[in-house]
């Protein structure tokens, strides 16, 4: 039988297991069987993380010290020599500014292919005055996280060229409620050599998106907050003829037209080829009126993919590389080399050295 087979017959029992916990109040050797499972999803779904040492960061918000703890478990991943639990006096921010910039650079300087954030939260983006004055190494890693991580995204994406990919995050494995497919197509991403990831029933939601042939550009996006954020920095977004994902969440109807409205006037989307939303979390009805609001003073075609986003699914959406959009179809197309992603026989000897 082969691993993919075995990860979907566990993934099957896992949704029956939990719908049958979630009936019987979760008793304590339900929750046990959860663990165990979970344990052995991990253990069979991450076979290519394993091969590429995974450096796993904090550059936002702290992740709860429990959770932290059952992250340094799991084999494939490393975590800064420097490593500490305590955070910072800012509660809201993993450790201080320069101790988050230097476990990230210690992460983009060493041989670990791949950084993945622990969570999201806040902090990132003051991590710029560090990063402006490293010079890019050469080498080309492969950044995973999403939210405030969006600043990351776009620095490494418009300062260095890399490819990164908006997707869960480390401490994501933990929550029991969180698609599982959000990580078995990120380790079927690492695990091609050269190939496409394709969504299918994107939605046409403005007559410009109805009216398109086929769409292509390179990605961009992430959290709409952290993308107002970056605008008149030094890191803004530049989104011309690209394809920008956007998503959001904890949103009240007037504060997210208010965020669209920003985004409108400043201009900064005026020559994307497309808009992706993903999923915007709140108050359905009012979040709704403020997303149609904005669909339909868009001058450019706009599109919505719920897959992503802060929700139970968050699929990769692989960034900086090439997107074909087919409205005809309804789906969009990524298609991604691993050349691009520079993996090599170092990176993996390396992983082999713990």
């Amino acid at each position: 039988m082969s691993k993919f087979n075995k990860t979907l017959i566990y993934l099957s029992i896992f949704i029956q297991i939990k719908i049958f916990a979630n009936y019987n109040n979760e008793n304590s050797f339900t929750n046990n069987f959860l663990k165990e499972l979970n344990v052995k999803f991990t253990e069979n779904i991450f076979e290519n993380f394993k091969k590429i040492k995974v450096n796993a960061v904090s550059p936002s918000s702290p992740l709860e010290t429990e959770k932290l703890l059952e992250l340094k478990k799991i084999n494939f991943l490393y975590f800064n020599k420097n490593f500490s639990f305590s955070s910072s006096d800012t509660p809201y921010l993993a450790r201080s500014d320069l101790e988050r910039f230097n476990e990230l650079k210690e992460a983009i300087n060493n041989d670990n292919k791949i950084i993945w954030a622990t969570r999201g939260g806040y902090g990132s983006s003051r991590l710029f005055q560090y990063l402006a004055k490293l010079e890019k190494n050469g080498i080309n890693k492969i950044f995973i996280g999403y939210s405030d991580v969006t600043f990351l995204h776009i620095f490494f994406i418009q300062k260095w060229n890399w490819i990164t990919i908006h997707g869960a995050t480390l401490g994501d494995i933990l929550e029991g409620n969180k698609d599982k497919k959000n990580f078995i197509l990120l380790d079927k991403i690492i695990n091609t050599n050269k190939g496409e990831i394709t969504y299918d029933n994107i939605k046409n939601e403005n007559t410009l998106a109805k009216k398109s042939s086929l769409i292509k550009g390179l990605t961009i996006g992430g959290n709409l907050e952290m993308i107002l954020s970056s605008i008149g920095t030094p890191w803004e977004i530049k989104a011309e003829n690209k394809i920008v994902f956007l998503e959001e969440t904890n949103v009240k109807g007037y504060s997210l037209d208010r965020a669209f409205t920003h985004l409108l006037q400043s201009n900064i989307l005026k020559n994307a080829k497309a808009i992706v939303l993903g999923e915007f979390i709140g108050n359905e009805e009012q979040v709704k009126l403020a997303i149609n609001s904005f669909i339909e003073e868009s001058n450019i075609p706009v599109f919505k993919l719920n897959i992503f986003g802060h929700g139970k699914k968050n699929y990769p959406i692989l960034l900086n590389v090439e997107a074909k959009i087919d409205p005809t179809f309804k789906k969009i197309i990524f298609e991604f080399d691993k050349n691009d992603f520079h993996v090599n026989e170092m990176s993996k000897q390396y992983a082999k050295r713990d």
